[in-house]
């Protein structure tokens, strides 16, 4: 962070100046710190540095051209964040038709059992008139 104090019109001009969204504090911060998690100097909360909108880069006057660096860096890394969450998103799409397959299945299985259950009732019924009869004819030890 700066001193505004200790600055010289070209240099403050480099730099981003926002407020802290918590407390309000007005800060200036070298262009260099875009996308950093910062602690606010008065309220000490963890705040992200603002990236400033194209147009405000090219208004930007940073010594030895250190932003243009920085900023194809943050480029690079949204490029590599978009292409994750594009990732994660196919993959997401994947499992939900993965966990719909299954479901299915389980809904068809399910159903098989009960089919199964009943069958075995029947089948349970008929021993259970089997032995009966055979009770009834005489035949012991069963």
């Amino acid at each position: 962070m700066t001193d505004e104090r200790n600055e010289t019109a070209d240099q403050v001009e480099a730099d981003i100046n926002f407020d802290c969204p918590l407390c309000q504090k007005n800060i200036s911060i070298d262009a260099r710190g875009a996308g950093l998690m910062i602690a606010c100097p008065d309220c000490r909360q963890e705040i992200q540095v603002p990236i400033p909108a194209a147009e405000e880069v090219v208004d930007l006057v940073v010594d030895g051209g250190v932003l243009e660096p920085r900023m194809q860096e943050l480029q690079s890394s949204l490029a590599d964040a978009d292409s994750r969450r594009e990732r994660l998103i196919a993959e997401l799409e994947s499992a939900q038709q993965r966990l719909t397959h299954l479901e299915k299945n389980v809904a068809e299985q399910h159903g098989r059992f009960e089919q199964i259950s009943a069958e075995l009732v029947v089948i349970q019924n008929s021993l259970d008139r089997l032995v009966s009869l055979l009770q009834d004819a005489g035949v012991r030890d069963l």
